[in-house]
């Protein structure tokens, strides 16, 4: 440790960070990169009778950076020594609604989490040219719900209102910028979730979640399509009737500048993180023949700069039932539904204000 702060500024100096802030902010990197180090060897265990409360009920991962999009993050890296910092408010609509064993033969409905207010502090900045550093710490401001002890204990206990959520860091990196009659752009991005906040009330995860994704963007006039794929990486747990883990992530973006400089843009978005787990499996109800779980939801939102620097966004939206399952029973007969899964709120509200140091 003596000699890491020994040699930081000096090392930090011969990659180009010149600038204080520069020089705090890859001081801050390498602590990051320890903590993940340590993050990693940590074994949580969060699962009480076989519901695991190891989920993050809000898998919306606002960009940190000046995007257009609640969903899909900026399309270029901040530039050198830029700045970008935001806070971020999303309130939540039953996104954890669980089946646990009941005297229906199906289960019985758990509302493990019924309503969330999450709070983002979110940091974006240009370490490098076209390389970017970013942080986002989620904070659970309120919530309420039974969470899993009204389905495992005879003396249930409220999910805690409060939580600490797992921070976020990552490195962004510029992959082309195309100008012409339709400007083109596009942006590699590599975030990790450590495993550090609270997992017994669906605001942290067991262990490190990898994400690896590329953000591109074409703009025409007042036009911008943008679109964001990628995946999210992680061990899988169990809840309820719901096998929980890796997920692909997509989501486009389709925006409209009414105003010029920024000063109203309206957007509208959809998102997808279809499962890389299966959900085939049998249970008392039935046999599970076919099964996609994918939490899905669409937003609509504006965006307005009324000071220079400031931006602000305000979004809306609710799930979209993308999911579905069909059960064979033991008498041979097969049902179908299609549902919005675990983690796809009912309803969801954002709003984001966004400061540039440029």
């Amino acid at each position: 440790m003596r000699y890491l702060a020994a040699t930081l500024p000096g090392f930090s100096r011969s990659i180009g960070l010149t600038s204080r802030t520069g020089r705090c902010a890859f001081a801050a990197l390498v602590g990051w990169v320890m903590a993940l180090r340590g993050a990693t060897a940590q074994a949580q265990s969060c699962t009480e009778n076989g519901l695991s409360t190891c989920v993050d009920a809000n898998p919306l991962w606002l960009p940190a950076g000046p995007s257009r999009f609640v969903s899909v993050d900026s399309e270029s890296a901040m530039h050198p020594n830029a700045l970008a910092l935001a806070a971020g408010f999303q309130f939540i609509s039953h996104p954890i609604i669980i089946r646990a064993p009941g005297p229906d033969p199906y289960g019985t409905e758990v509302a493990a989490v019924k309503r969330a207010l999450q709070m983002d502090l979110l940091g974006a900045f240009g370490i490098l040219p076209r390389l970017e550093l970013t942080l986002a710490l989620p904070v659970v401001i309120s919530q309420n719900g039974s969470g899993v002890s009204s389905a495992t204990s005879v003396a249930p206990t409220p999910i805690a209102s409060t939580a600490l959520k797992d921070p976020r860091i990552g490195l962004g990196f510029d992959l082309f910028n195309e100008q012409g009659d339709v400007t083109l752009t596009g942006k590699l991005k590599y975030e990790v979730s450590l495993p550090l906040g609270n997992d017994h009330a669906f605001a942290g995860e067991r262990a490190v979640v990898h994400a690896p994704a590329v953000a591109i963007a074409a703009r025409w006039q007042e036009f911008t399509f943008a679109t964001e794929l990628g995946f999210r990486l992680r061990p899988q747990v169990v809840l309820g009737d719901t096998r929980y883990g890796s997920q692909l992530t997509a989501a486009v973006g389709l925006g409209f500048s009414a105003i010029d400089q920024s000063r109203l843009d309206l957007s509208l978005e959809a998102w997808a993180y279809p499962s890389l787990i299966s959900q085939l499996q049998t249970q008392p109800s039935g046999t599970v023949t076919d099964a996609s779980f994918a939490p899905s939801e669409w937003q609509l939102a504006v965006r307005t700069s009324p000071y220079p620097n400031l931006l602000l966004q305000l979004g809306m939206g609710t799930a979209i039932a993308l999911s579905s399952r069909t059960r064979s029973t033991p008498t041979g007969e097969e049902s179908r539904e299609v549902f919005s899964p675990i983690t796809a709120a009912s309803f969801r509200a954002v709003l984001v204000a966004r400061y540039l140091l440029r």
